[in-house]
């Protein structure tokens, strides 16, 4: 749902009001969630908006980590900056009529007359936070200025910003979503007025749902004329460039999660692309039965990434015939958004270039080194390693997630050439069953770094992660897990060394 869908945070109060209030300054609410007692049945789109805001927010004010919740009898919040204002971290369970609404001073209104004359430029600023079931707009600009709006995320809303339509004096405005995602069903994104030429910015826009009515947004950006026999004269859709007057941004800005692709032979990309898949679900038709850990893994890789090369923002899928796809980058690479629906033996193999296969004899004389670099992204049932670390050099996985994968990133152990090799995992969040998140060869002195892991269910067999962190002799030494560190303890090993802080546990 919605909430799932956004993360929505928990609580760590709540709080009951009949009254809004007007605050100033810097407010932070440690995530307290505040609820309205207004009027019984409020948000309700055939009764029109009766309440005052929550909160009034003075010109220059800053609300903090704040939940605003839904009363047992409808009433839903909202927030009113009266001048420029920061929202940081500011949740809305029921988005009603608004979220948020951005005005200008009682002051620059009492004075003010018409456009020309006054130069007053007000900022809005939404950071982080996110939005439930708005069947109007979230964010409604009519002061003069620009807002920002960014790292946020809103679920079955209809309209996302829009730049007023009807207010009495009116002003081109700067509308900007940057950095966030969306999941309808919902009718437009962004709305800027076309007759009073407002300017939009939309970049890394990721749009989710897209193929199915139920959670569709219908339209990217819409430049509104008010009173327009067709109001969908100067409309685009999510996934096409905007080549409007306001709305005009490239179609990379938008990030469709719908599309499919299947193929038989994978893609290669060079050491000089950084190829965006617009997060494309791709999979590979492969012999069938090949995610099976009874048969040898006999496929070529879906992606072959060269030395250099990136990919971002893709999503590889599982064929009906059971065949997984992995990617296998031959020298420094980045993975940046890669989700894998299936990681079967392997989501993602580094190695070194051919080049350096064809001239490397041994482990001395050669300082090459490559960097292997997953960015983000995520991956489900491994019955092997997810990442495995063949060549010579330094893999760092950041902001990553993985549930039910035997292996989260190892350094090889029986490979033909052997180095030490640097491997750090950072601010990544693991659910088992696990064996262990890293592996080490301990005589090759790999270092290992770890930093803000969580680790989730380990009250539970089905979901245990067995250990954080193991050091090895290569296949078939003596005992396995002899050099080996569990959740809650501290790594003391010449490899896998570091404190228990760097790993949470979350039973």
């Amino acid at each position: 749902d919605g909430a799932k869908f956004c993360n929505f945070p928990k609580p760590s109060s709540t709080n009951y009001t009949k009254t809004g209030k007007v605050i100033s300054g810097y407010n932070d609410f440690k995530m307290q969630r505040i609820i309205l007692q207004g009027s019984p049945g409020t948000c309700n789109p055939k009764i029109p908006k009766q309440w005052n805001s929550l909160f009034t927010v003075k010109d220059g004010g800053t609300v903090a980590n704040l939940i605003l919740g839904v009363a047992p009898d409808g009433t839903s919040a909202d927030i009113s900056c009266m001048g420029s204002c920061t929202l940081k971290n500011v949740w809305w369970e029921n988005a009603c009529w608004r979220a948020a609404s951005f005005r200008a001073t009682a002051e620059f209104n009492s004075r003010r007359t018409h456009q020309e004359g006054d130069s007053t430029q007000y900022t809005y600023i939404v950071d982080g936070g996110g939005a439930l079931d708005g069947f109007q707009k979230i964010f409604d600009q009519s002061g003069p200025g620009k807002t920002i709006v960014k790292n946020f995320c809103a679920a079955n809303s209809q309209i996302i910003l829009r730049s007023c339509g009807d207010c009495g004096r009116q002003y081109q405005r700067d509308l900007t979503i940057v950095d966030s995602k969306f999941k309808g069903p919902g009718l437009l994104i962004m709305g800027p007025n076309h007759q009073y030429q407002d300017k939009v910015t939309l970049r890394n826009v990721s749009v989710y749902g897209y193929n199915n009515p139920a959670t569709k947004m219908a339209f990217a950006c819409v430049e509104a004329v008010q009173n327009a026999a067709n109001p969908w004269q100067y409309a685009w859709i999510p996934g096409k460039a905007g080549t409007g007057s306001s709305c005009n941004y490239p179609a990379s800005a938008f990030k469709v999660a719908s599309r499919n692709n299947v193929t038989k032979t994978g893609f290669y990309v060079r050491g000089d692309q950084d190829v965006d898949f617009e997060m494309q679900r791709i999979r590979l038709n492969g012999n069938p039965g090949t995610c099976n850990p009874k048969i040898p893994k006999q496929w070529g890789s879906v992606i072959t990434v060269a030395d250099g090369g990136t990919v971002r923002n893709v999503i590889l899928g599982v064929s009906s015939d059971g065949t997984s796809a992995d990617i296998n980058c031959m020298g420094s690479c980045t993975l940046k958004n890669v989700w894998w629906e299936n990681v079967c033996w392997r989501a993602a193999s580094f190695r070194a270039t051919a080049e350096y296969n064809r001239r490397r004899t041994n482990q001395e004389g050669d300082s090459t080194g490559y960097t292997y670099i997953v960015d983000g992204g995520g991956a489900l049932d491994g019955f092997q390693k997810i990442f495995d670390q063949s060549g010579p050099g330094k893999t760092i996985v950041k902001n990553f997630c993985a549930v039910n994968c035997a292996i989260g990133l190892a350094s090889c152990g029986n490979c033909g050439r052997q180095y030490k090799r640097d491997m750090t995992i950072e601010d990544s969040r693991f659910k088992g069953p696990t064996i262990t998140i890293i592996s080490a060869n301990k005589q090759y002195q790999d270092k290992v770094t770890l930093q803000n892991i969580t680790v989730y269910g380990n009250n539970n067999p089905a979901t245990e992660t067995t250990f954080v962190c193991s050091e090895y002799f290569g296949e078939n030494v003596g005992d396995p897990w002899k050099y080996s560190y569990k959740p809650g303890q501290a790594g003391t090993g010449s490899s896998c060394n570091y404190p228990a802080s760097a790993v949470k546990v979350i039973n």
